[in-house]
């Protein structure tokens, strides 16, 4: 009997169906396996970069403190201090204090100081007209309450409730306090030393040292749940009506849910009072730490991921948070991937599966491989040495010789030069004398060799000391060992370099993977060709299976090709170039004359602009758009085209494009531009169903919008705004 009588057919359809639905729980399976590897990869990277910022900001806030208690301990300064506390009406002790603290407060960027006594009242300040006033500081957080019972203490960004209007210091502006107890002879506190920070310098540089990808955002906030640093989204936050035109995000922001992804047109039904903390929040602010990388809205509604902490020391929440979309972009491309297969060959199924296991296996070896970011910046005093203008040393204290080796006894009377590694030039030095001897401080990066030969880096601020007679007398030197914190930089660089080239990795994977099943294809589609030539006595029937074989295996490789093409769009945009909108579109009606002219189409082009965009790009978009109206017109009505565009308040472009064709329903507006999405049958509407996914990338990339507007029978409009 012979293979393909009767009694073999059932077991051979039985064997097929067992291996397709093995295919499928296989499938499904690696399926599993590489989203728990992403979320892991995700969770991984989220905690790597909150750990590190936060350990920068420890130290950023650990140096002022450093710095504040410094001053009390100098004795001219102490000595000043005293004399103010005791004769608050001494104009002369208040002016020596305003000489000593000008140039300390431009080296470390101090907006103005204050000397509090226990009555909450100011007795020294640069501008005279606070002098006198009581703060409201204690009313956050018991701020000055800390500082009378002994503590040096930062305050996280406030509004400032100084009612005067100064170059330093402007009411409703948010503001940061670093302040000291000042000491009696006796070690009782009698006042307050205190200094005001802007927080949008360093407090927001170091948060955005955070920032990841194209949408990352590391961010603080209080226990009020307000953003107290400045956000990523500024412009969305205008645009959604969350933020004022002429607002700024700092305290500004309720972290709150709205219910909704405002930048998707959302509207609360809820006023914004009523809302809850978005789910970050509500853990952060009962002090839970944790990481959540399944989603959770953030306050523009928009799904993402994040890990969060509470600093205690510093009283504020930190996170750092990315759009879960694109946190799982490679993985949601190729969970799209792995579902149309499903519905091809076996043989097609089989391969593509297999290839994605050991692609998902390779992924666990290099997950392994990834060392964790430093997880602190070390802590360590700062050393203060103090000279005479001729650079002799008079003073060190005991973390100088913690850090250099020399005691005390080894360092007076000697000169700094002992600590030359011999790394800087003669101008390096000449430079910092010159700034020094001109009555400024210095401030810089030295690298210095300690007693016993090992080189080491500081960053060091330098300060001028006059006399009564306004002639230097000393040199102040205040030193932070800063060697664990440029390498802990270094390699959080370096690790934001190795994300990006795993990104690259899977963009090769989805190479290898097309040209894999491209192979099979071709087949399909040559031996079809071949068995209609070299068969002639087919008959109408079996001729016709040959057609529609061939007819899918074009649709799979169509498939194919737009799916590879969708999949290597670059993950950050690229660099454009002033583009005549009006040539791209006048280009593409000459690559499609030949359609245009079978249909008899009317295309009616206006004024376009000259935008700042990539050509290539919008020559592709602009053919994807004008090839659907032509391929979705009316079989009895010649197809019209209408491309106008005119600008908007915001500065923005919006460009149009209206057609009379088919339409569909408006509830389909945004499933059209999911990739793979077709509303119409294959048969009479050919396509891969990735074209309006292409358009929406591009158009995203140039940080733009794409919409449609249309109802069945009565045509489309789609709009797209572009930046101007």
């Amino acid at each position: 009997m012979k293979l393909g009588t009767s009694p073999f057919k059932e077991p051979a359809l039985k064997t097929l169906g067992l291996v397709i639905v093995l295919a499928w729980i296989f499938s499904l399976t690696v399926l599993n396996k590489i989203t728990l590897i992403s979320q892991e990869s995700v969770k991984n990277n989220l905690n790597t970069v909150l750990l590190a910022t936060q350990d920068s900001l420890n130290a950023w806030a650990t140096d002022h403190k450093r710095n504040v208690r410094t001053l009390t301990g100098t004795k001219q300064i102490a000595d000043d201090l005293l004399q103010i506390i005791r004769t608050p009406s001494s104009s002369e002790y208040l002016q020596k204090l305003k000489r000593h603290f000008q140039s300390i407060m431009s080296v470390h960027q101090y907006q103005e100081f204050f000397v509090f006594t226990k009555n909450y009242k100011n007795i020294a300040s640069i501008q005279s007209f606070r002098i006198g006033r009581k703060i409201l500081l204690e009313e956050n957080d018991n701020f000055l309450k800390k500082v009378f019972a002994g503590n040096t203490v930062l305050s996280p960004p406030i509004m400032s409730d100084d009612s005067g209007q100064s170059e330093t210091l402007n009411f409703d502006e948010p503001t940061m306090f670093v302040a000291t107890p000042v000491l009696d002879s006796s070690g009782k506190v009698i006042a307050a030393l205190t200094f005001s920070i802007e927080p949008q310098r360093n407090f927001t540089r170091t948060l955005q040292i955070g920032r990841i990808g194209e949408s990352g955002e590391t961010y603080a906030f209080n226990n009020q749940g307000k953003l107290i640093s400045e956000s990523r989204f500024d412009k969305q936050l205008r645009e959604t009506g969350i933020l004022p035109p002429d607002g700024r995000t700092i305290l500004s922001i309720d972290i709150k849910d709205p219910g909704g992804n405002l930048l998707k047109g959302y509207k609360p039904d809820v006023p914004i009072e009523q809302r809850p903390f978005t789910f970050m929040v509500q853990q952060a602010i009962t002090r839970k730490s944790g990481t959540n990388v399944e989603g959770y809205r953030d306050y523009r509604g928009v799904p993402v991921v994040g890990a969060w902490t509470w600093n205690e020391d510093l009283s504020l929440g930190i996170t750092t948070e990315l759009d879960k979309e694109e946190a799982y972009q490679q993985l949601n491309t190729t969970r799209s991937m792995v579902k149309t297969f499903l519905g091809g060959t076996v043989f097609l199924f089989l391969g593509y599966s297999l290839t994605l296991y050991r692609q998902g296996k390779k992924n666990i070896i290099e997950a392994q491989k990834i060392r964790v970011f430093s997880m602190a910046v070390d802590h360590s005093s700062s050393s203060i040495v103090i000279t005479n203008n001729q650079g002799t040393i008079l003073y060190v204290n005991p973390a100088f010789f913690k850090l250099t080796g020399y005691s005390q006894a080894e360092a007076i009377g000697n000169n700094p030069k002992i600590l030359k590694s011999g790394k800087h030039s003669r101008e390096f030095y000449k430079k910092m004398w010159t700034t020094l001897l001109s009555e400024k401080s210095w401030e810089g990066q030295i690298c210095n060799k300690k007693k016993n030969g090992d080189i080491y880096w500081e960053h060091q601020v330098i300060s001028p000391i006059k006399d009564d007679l306004g002639k230097i007398s000393y040199f102040i030197s205040v030193k932070l060992d800063d060697t664990k914190r440029k390498a802990s930089i270094d390699k959080l660089k370096s690790k934001l370099v190795e994300f990006e080239r795993s990104n690259i990795k899977l963009t090769e994977f989805a190479n290898t993977a097309s040209h894999d099943l491209q192979s099979p294809l071709r087949k399909v589609l040559t031996f079809s060709k071949r068995l209609k030539t070299h068969c002639s006595a087919l008959d109408d029937k079996s001729r016709d299976y040959i057609e529609r074989v061939e007819k899918s295996a074009e649709r799979m490789h169509n498939l194919v090709n737009s799916l590879l093409e969708y999949s290597k769009f670059p993950s950050k945009p690229l660099e454009g170039c002033p583009v005549n909108m009006n040539e791209i579109v006048t280009e593409v009606m000459e690559d499609l004359d030949l359609d245009i002219s079978e249909s008899k189409a009317v295309i009616n082009l206006g004024d376009l602009p000259t935008l700042n965009a990539v050509p290539h790009q919008m020559t592709q978009l602009f053919q994807n758009l004008i090839s659907n109206s032509l391929k979705f017109s009316k079989e009895d009505q010649v197809p019209k085209i209408d491309i106008s565009a005119c600008t908007k308040n915001s500065g923005s472009w919006e460009i149009t494009l209206r057609d009379n064709g088919i339409g569909f329903d408006q509830k389909n507006a945004e499933r059209i531009f999911n990739p793979l999405e077709r509303l119409h049958g294959a048969s009479k509407y050919p396509g891969s169903g990735m074209g309006l996914a292409i358009c929406k990338k591009i158009v995203e990339q140039h940080n733009g919008t794409i919409s449609v507007q249309s109802n069945k029978g009565d045509g489309t409009i789609v709009t797209i705004i572009l930046p101007g």
